[in-house]
């Protein structure tokens, strides 16, 4: 399924046009706006996270740690600082 079917498909559901009918592209652009939005404010919900990695490590004398892949911390690289949950030594 496209992205602009599941914008016909839900604005089809929500009966804002007729079923054969497609959106016009004020329409469609508006959707996918508010889609967007839906998505990125998954990213708030801990529920909506399918896996949490928990990585440890020994420290060291070093003055700092990297993380990423191939770094210190070998994980995939957190998307900020948010996404870091449960630091404790």
């Amino acid at each position: 399924m496209t992205v602009q079917e599941l914008i016909t498909a839900s604005l089809q559901d929500l009966r804002i046009i007729q079923t054969g009918e497609t959106p016009s592209s004020n329409d469609s652009a508006f959707a996918l706006s508010r889609l967007n939005d839906w998505i990125n404010s998954l990213a708030t919900e801990d529920l909506t996270v399918y896996t949490i990695t928990r990585k440890t490590w020994t420290l060291s004398s070093a003055a700092s740690y990297t993380i990423g892949k191939g770094a210190t911390i070998d994980v995939a690289r957190p998307t900020g600082p948010m996404a870091i949950s449960n630091i404790g030594f």
